[in-house]
């Protein structure tokens, strides 16, 4: 697994959250909001449930480009939305890492929002 994926359980298996430059287009282009908008919200913890549904989906295409959003609206239980948050946010963070593999940081130090 690259060490940008995130491994979570969906839908009794077990899968690979990665938030490649295609999957970052795709949710950008599903959800019609920008990435930086996406990443203040993840920050907030306020989201639609079908915005949940559709970051998972695009966290997932890299396994499967065909992938559709009720496929992964089959896989999520209600009860796991709080796991499933947590390794969204985490995969999305290390989409962004700095150039020396940490987190990701600006010129004042502070983490960019995704």
């Amino acid at each position: 697994m690259p060490t940008n994926s995130i491994p979570i359980e969906l839908g009794g298996q077990r899968r690979s959250l990665r938030f490649d430059f295609n999957a970052l287009c795709a949710l950008e282009e599903e959800s019609n909001i920008s990435i930086l908008e996406i990443g203040k919200t993840l920050e907030a913890g306020s989201f639609k449930i079908s915005a949940i549904r559709t970051i998972l989906w695009a966290g997932l295409l890299h396994d499967n480009p065909k992938l559709t959003l009720q496929e992964v609206g089959s896989m999520i239980e209600p009860a796991s939305i709080p796991t499933i948050m947590e390794a969204v946010t985490e995969a999305i963070t290390a989409a962004f890492p700095d150039d020396k593999g940490g987190d990701s940081k600006n010129e004042k130090g502070s983490k960019p929002k995704p």
